[in-house]
């Protein structure tokens, strides 16, 4: 969090040191006292104008109230304030902070004042900003949220801000996100309670700059971050979620978090593998990093299943069922020096048109150890498999 320290100083003539309720000075001139009257220690968001005033009270040695003192208020990083240059007839002066853009890093304020025989009156006020990252807004799925991306927003790291929301599932679900805009290029993210990215998309089609994620997730709490394409790309936009039938749609490319298991229906539909070739399956999108180890599990009662894991175009891991009822399983380590998207294609062994229920899961890591420090895969093109460009 960030910390705003505000000094208030006092700037004076020497008649003025003298002043107050007919008080005399024999001695050496002495500066006003400064003391807080109300505002400090305040909380807020980047760029959040502070709701009480910064208030500062002069008075003399004798503890009158001093007016006409001269004040000077400097803010430090950015902040601005409106302060009042001279105390009032009740010796007090206001000032309205604002929240620097920033949140997180250090800032503050200094007063350099014209001092009476070397000695001024000082104050420090001080102000926390919350870093945006941290406080998530809940979001309730399938109630509609409007936005605006500003750049006091949280920061991705590129140059581009976002809003951060959360969400819980008691169960494994199939959720779904979209966010449109006609002011920015919209970029979504689906992220673990953890920081894990678990699906990602910046183009819900080739003719558009909105965004939209289906994704399979275990019981726990996410994140989903509303982001923008590029750097300095601010503006409105609306986000729209649900909680969807578990069962994804044919040839849907839907997201799969490590940890999920769930019953779905092998339809008979042709469908594109990221080889080109027309199969009657269901794909899967798993995000992973360098190092993770994904497992991929099929078991289907009235056929039996084929595993097939794809990084781009080609076959990196495979399993068959030896009979219908029985589990078929792919494995696949993912090289330690790359990150990106992996798909998991699941269909009959028999490769006919034939379909029915079966039941699925994507084991990995656990989510400790297994996140990068920063967003280093991010936007740009992945190492295995592109996806969403």
């Amino acid at each position: 969090m960030r910390s705003h320290l505000f000094h208030v100083a006092t700037a004076a003539l020497t008649g003025l040191m003298a002043a107050g309720c007919g008080e005399t000075s024999t001695g050496p001139a002495v500066p006003p006292t400064l003391s807080i009257v109300s505002g400090d220690h305040q909380t807020g968001f980047p760029g959040d104008t502070l709701p009480i005033p910064l208030k500062v009270r002069a008075t003399s040695a004798s503890g009158n109230a001093m007016a006409g003192i001269p004040l000077t208020w400097t803010p430090l990083n950015g902040t601005a304030i409106s302060p009042e240059a001279v105390t009032r007839a009740d010796g007090t002066a206001s000032a309205t902070l604002v929240l620097g853009l920033v949140g997180g890093a250090p800032d503050g304020a200094t007063v350099a004042t014209e001092a009476v025989d070397g000695l001024r009156g000082e104050v420090t006020f001080s102000a926390t900003s919350n870093n945006p990252c941290n406080f998530p807004v809940p979001l309730t799925l399938g109630t509609p949220v409007s936005g605006t991306i500003r750049n006091r927003d949280c920061s991705y790291g590129d140059g581009s801000y976002l809003d951060v929301y959360a969400f819980t599932v008691s169960g494994t679900a199939h959720v779904s996100f979209g966010m449109t805009s006609s002011e920015v290029d919209a970029f979504l993210f689906v992220k673990s309670g953890t920081g894990r990215t678990v699906a990602k998309n910046d183009s819900a089609s080739t003719t558009t700059t909105d965004a939209a994620i289906e994704a399979l997730v275990p019981a726990g709490e996410y994140r989903v971050w509303a982001n923008t394409r590029f750097a300095a790309d601010y503006g409105a936009y609306q986000l729209t979620s649900a909680a969807l039938p578990l069962d994804i749609s044919p040839c849907v490319r839907a997201w799969v978090a490590f940890g999920v298991s769930a019953n779905q229906v092998l339809p008979p539909a042709t469908c594109k593998a990221p080889n080109d070739a027309l199969v009657v399956a269901d794909h899967y999108l798993v995000q992973v990093y360098g190092g993770n180890i994904v497992t991929a599990t099929m078991t289907a009662a009235a056929f039996a299943g084929s595993v097939r894991i794809f990084a781009n175009s080609a076959i990196v891991a495979s399993g068959t069922a030896s009979a219908a009822g029985q589990p078929a399983s792919a494995s696949f380590t993912v090289p330690g020096n790359q990150d990106g998207v992996l798909v998991i294609q699941l269909s009959s062994a028999s490769g006919g048109n034939g379909g029915g229920p079966y039941t699925m899961s994507v084991a990995g890591p656990g989510q400790a150890g297994s996140v990068r420090a920063s967003n280093a895969l991010g936007k740009g093109t992945t190492a295995l498999i592109q996806e969403g460009r």
